[in-house]
């Protein structure tokens, strides 16, 4: 059974800061009396082996220089330089008199001939030689002439037509114009086709046929 007893609660405290303050000052005193031994147990291994520190002399190097001949460099080409053109100053050369020569009369040109053509075996005569008119009343031609148009009888229509005719070289009319109207629209057509089946002498210029232009003249008129 434990007592408890009030003034043993209060000493407790003081006791247990007693016994770690007694503790701290052994531990300080231990660690002193460390520190003392190990410096009298250097002092006496020193005073018994003195420590002789040599220090060692510096030693001569030696060295040798060999002498080498230097490579003998084959010298580089030297470079060309440009050459620098340098202008000429322009020579005035000098300036020839010519003595004034007479004009000489040329030499008279001979007029050359004109070129001979050969002679054709059968000659065409000139362009400029007019034509001959193509012909269309010849008997051998036997062109009939136009009908008369049976309403244009009726009605009493009568007149004359002129045509203009262009005769090719081989006779016949390549193209038909009314030159000079017969008054009747009837009367010109039926003149128109009957000498569009005619046959006509063409233009002749010598003996080479050419194509021209004729008139025709065409009269209807009624029997009384």
């Amino acid at each position: 059974m434990r007592l408890a007893s009030p003034l043993f609660n209060s000493a407790q405290p003081a006791l247990q800061e007693h016994a770690f303050s007694m503790g701290r000052e052994s531990l300080k005193g231990l660690g002193a009396a460390i520190v003392l031994h190990a410096l009298a147990l250097l002092l006496i291994w020193g005073a018994e082996s003195p420590l002789h520190l040599k220090t060692s002399e510096p030693r001569p190097i030696m060295a040798s220089i060999l002498s080498s001949s230097p490579t003998e460099r084959t010298p580089e080409p030297p470079k060309p330089t440009p050459k620098t053109q340098t202008k000429k100053d322009p020579v005035a050369r000098p300036l020839l008199s010519l003595p004034a020569s007479s004009p000489t009369s040329a030499p008279p040109v001979a007029p050359t001939p004109p070129p001979t053509t050969p002679a054709a075996a059968n000659p065409l005569r000139s362009e400029s030689e007019p034509a001959s008119a193509p012909r269309f009343d010849a008997d051998y031609l036997n062109n009939p002439k136009p009908p008369y148009p049976p309403v244009s009888q009726r009605l009493g229509e009568e007149g004359q037509v002129v045509l203009r005719v262009l005769v090719g070289t081989d006779g016949k009319p390549a193209e038909i114009l009314i030159n000079k109207s017969s008054g009747s629209e009837r009367l010109d057509r039926a003149a128109k086709e009957a000498v569009s089946r005619w046959t006509f002498e063409p233009a002749k210029r010598g003996t080479l046929s050419v194509s021209a232009w004729v008139l025709v003249p065409i009269t209807f008129q009624l029997r009384r």
